[in-house]
């Protein structure tokens, strides 16, 4: 059998996103994905961007965000129109900070908090020289954000089960720093201190949660389980067709994180098949929706690859 490595970073994005669609596709509450994509987004921020100017990590992160927030806000409209109702909280990203259910068919309020973390973070940076003290102190300042992030979760008032608002999720996108800041040098010890930050970050958020509508202690099993592979690989061998299938749902995650409950809505009404029906519904639509999203993405992939090559031809002519 051939075997081909993937790169830990796209192995842990596609098992995360995985998890989401499971999740949102089942009554089984295998939550936990989004959890370890907001601190892979924090992982990624640090590492991308730590090393330059806090103007630099100020404007690099307002446009990451804004690639995310804008295909969502289109994503509302077209909600909005399907449902003929129109709701300015949640056009503007800010329904779960005014308590309002959302319209749209879509885990929303994701973006909704990186939106709103981004205008929450983003004054901060600007305000400390962040880039100056991260450059000179890294694991401290990431340890101390953890810190501060983590105190701010044990002492708001929790007004949802697992808590939607932003300043609720910061710990998850500051643990992301904090890792990023001890596993710059990957060796045996700064892994297990990442762990042992993890397990700690992880037991004390589920220690001030366990009074919400459902037990949140499988969410912190997945999610520290795909923690630990983040923290302990680099890569991983895998059968060379399910190492492209894993490239692909990893390149795919946000079309899979946008579409696939419509895509849910979709299978359904190709098929007929009861939605209360627990069969081969479940992983039938769940391998629907993924296939269906990487294919949407491979299209508009080819598309912009096709554009750019006219557009670098023209230009050569």
């Amino acid at each position: 059998m051939v075997f081909k490595q993937v790169n830990i970073n796209a192995f842990v994005r596609a098992t995360a996103i995985c998890f989401v669609v499971a999740n949102h596709a089942s009554g089984l509450k295998l939550a936990g994905g989004m959890n370890f994509l907001l601190l892979l987004s924090g992982y990624n921020l640090a590492y991308f961007l730590f090393d330059k100017s806090s103007v630099q990590i100020v404007k690099s992160f307002f446009i990451t965000v804004a690639k995310i927030v804008i295909p969502c806000m289109g994503l509302v409209v077209l909600n909005f129109i399907y449902f003929n109702t129109f709701q300015w909280q949640e056009f503007f990203m800010v329904s779960y900070a005014f308590k309002v259910k959302a319209v749209s068919n879509f885990p929303i309020w994701y973006p909704q908090v990186l939106m709103q973390m981004a205008l929450i973070i983003t004054p901060l940076i600007l305000i400390f020289n962040f880039s100056k003290h991260v450059a000179k102190y890294p694991v401290l300042v990431c340890l101390l954000c953890l810190i501060v992030s983590l105190t701010i979760n044990i002492l708001s008032e929790k007004q949802y089960p697992w808590g939607r608002e932003a300043h609720l999720y910061l710990w998850n996108f500051t643990l992301g720093w904090a890792l990023w800041a001890v596993l710059k040098v990957k060796n045996f010890k700064n892994c297990l201190a990442a762990t042992a930050i993890v397990l700690i970050t992880a037991y004390l958020v589920l220690l001030l949660n366990t009074n919400g509508s459902y037990d949140p202690i499988l969410r912190f099993i997945i999610f520290i389980s795909i923690s630990l592979f983040f923290i302990w690989f680099q890569v991983i061998k895998l059968p060379y067709m399910l190492a492209i299938l894993v490239y692909l749902i990893s390149s795919a995650t946000f079309y899979i994180f946008l579409f696939h409950m419509i895509l849910f809505e979709l299978f359904y009404y190709l098929t007929e098949l009861d939605n209360a029906t627990f069969n081969l519904d479940l992983p039938l639509k769940c391998i629907f929706a993924v296939v269906i999203s990487v294919l949407l993405w491979a299209t508009v992939s080819a598309g912009r690859k096709g554009f750019y090559s006219v557009q670098q031809a023209r230009k050569s002519n």
